[in-house]
């Protein structure tokens, strides 16, 4: 073979070899970006988990309840507790309206178990919804009142309320129904049992049905012995929590950034290699 011929092949080989490199090489590269950016991330600051114990129902069978609190009703009237009674039982669900898991699954869940029940609001029962939350609105109120209420009746006999801007009246009412809750800074979030109560019309509690289903003929049982009269009775205890433990992710993030940085500097030791075989 002549000198200018094996200089070609000698040449194209060479070629090759690179344009065969190419791809090891852009992956060793993103893998020396990742590392560096894992390297230099941020440390996660982790949040201690807030105390749940403190989270739970207390039956206060019998108690009245405080008939003269100030709340703000779904169209931005200034109403009270007791205007809700004295014509028939209130089922009583304390909420907040931001929530977007347990909170809203125990609405639709509680009004579905009325329906299954054969129990109309406004003629059988009244169902009030109070946000423990003092930063809820009357629109906000609204607005879930109409995604809940798809008939004159329920449009009727639901109602929620929120607090007058600048008081907090849910906590002496919360005190009063021993449902215990709290709230997470860093969350931003409540955390609360599962949960309600069924007052009878002159504002006692009758009943607590804990957790998010409920027997139709056990509900309308209920009901209809608060209307009549009947005495308080006891309910077994269930201990469901509203509350999304997002806080906790502060715990893991420090662990999770060890992994990927642990994973990323593999990756560099696993894509020079590949690059000193290639070059052999």
């Amino acid at each position: 073979m002549m000198d200018t011929d094996r200089r070609y092949v000698s040449g194209y080989q060479r070629s090759q070899r690179t344009a065969a490199l190419l791809p090891r090489m852009a992956l060793l590269a993103i893998t020396l970006l990742a590392a560096l950016l894992a390297v230099h991330a941020p440390p996660a600051i982790a949040q201690p988990p807030p105390d749940l114990a403190a989270a739970a129902w207390q039956q206060r069978l019998g108690q009245p309840l405080p008939m003269d609190l100030k709340y703000v009703d779904e169209h931005g009237r200034a109403v009270t507790l007791g205007s809700y009674f004295g014509r028939r039982p209130v089922a009583l669900v304390l909420m907040y309206l931001s929530c977007t898991q347990l909170c809203p699954l125990t609405m639709r869940l509680t009004q579905q178990a009325f329906q299954q029940a054969g129990l109309v609001p406004g003629r059988d029962f009244e169902l009030l919804a109070i946000s423990i939350d003092p930063w809820d609105r009357p629109a906000a109120a609204a607005r879930r009142r109409s995604q809940l209420a798809h008939d004159a009746a329920w449009l009727s006999g639901l109602h929620i309320l929120t607090a007058p801007p600048g008081s907090d009246p849910s906590g002496q009412l919360a005190a009063a129904v021993g449902f215990g809750y709290l709230y997470d800074p860093h969350s931003r979030q409540y955390g609360h049992p599962a949960g309600w109560v069924l007052a009878d019309a002159h504002g006692h509690i009758n009943r607590y049905f804990f957790g998010v289903r409920y027997d139709p003929a056990t509900l309308r049982s209920a009901v209809l012995h608060a209307a009549a009269g009947g005495r308080p009775t006891w309910s077994q205890p269930l201990r469901l929590l509203c509350y999304c433990l997002v806080v906790l992710a502060g715990r893991y993030d420090a662990l999770i950034l060890d992994i990927l940085r642990s994973l990323c500097f593999g990756a560099v030791l696993l894509g020079g290699y590949l690059l000193w075989r290639g070059l052999r």
